[in-house]
């Protein structure tokens, strides 16, 4: 069993959300990748991930201060998007959403 940094299920399959689990998929997932632990985010976890149907997985790249928006389907996982630290995300999953990513990655 993996899990990802952080997830989301949208209120209509709340059901689904157990107190001590969640009994399903979650409908995104985004994994902040780190040093350590990247091999694991992209490798690992993206397959199985894939294998459960988890609709969207944003991979969080710190150090590159961008965002992959990956959607999947019957064949794996498809980039939608990378989005840089100027721009604003917007999701498949979740068209209402518009975030300025420039409020996430710090600048350095």
């Amino acid at each position: 069993m993996v899990q990802p940094d952080i997830l989301f299920i949208r209120g209509s399959r709340r059901h689904i959300v157990g107190h001590a689990n969640v009994g399903g998929a979650p409908d995104l997932v985004i994994e902040i990748l780190s040093p350590a632990r990247r091999g694991i985010d992209l490798g690992i976890k993206k397959k199985t991930y894939a294998r459960f149907g988890v609709q969207e997985y944003w991979v969080v790249d710190p150090e590159a201060a961008t965002v992959e928006v990956l959607v999947w389907n019957e064949s794996g996982y498809v980039s939608a998007r990378t989005y840089g630290r100027s721009e604003r995300l917007s999701s498949p999953l979740l068209p209402e959403l518009n975030l300025p990513l420039s409020e996430i990655f710090e600048k350095q």
